[in-house]
């Protein structure tokens, strides 16, 4: 019988084309109109080599009903924001 963490095992990142992807729970990020909405304890599949994420549909149908309703969000927290074109590497 297989599990819902064996749905994707031994699975080819279509992205980097070389690694294989593993299922993992973490915290995901989501661009929802002008907000950045963080979504704890999300099942994924990552990429072990270049870290591309992947949600089966059952699960991306979940993040976009969750990033929808404003009542579940439990804490804002504050995000530095950085302008690139105003950072010189040094080098």
């Amino acid at each position: 019988m297989s599990t819902k963490s064996d749905y994707m095992k031994k699975e080819r990142c279509d992205y980097c084309e070389n690694g294989i992807l593993e299922f993992k729970i973490i915290r995901e990020y989501f661009r929802y109109k002008e907000e950045l909405v963080a979504i704890d304890n999300t099942p994924v599949f990552v990429c072990n080599r270049c870290g591309e994420h992947y949600h089966n549909a059952k699960i991306a149908r979940k993040l976009r009903e969750i990033v929808e309703k404003r009542s579940l969000i439990q804490e804002t927290i504050p995000v530095p924001i950085v302008n690139f074109d105003q950072v010189q590497l040094g080098g």
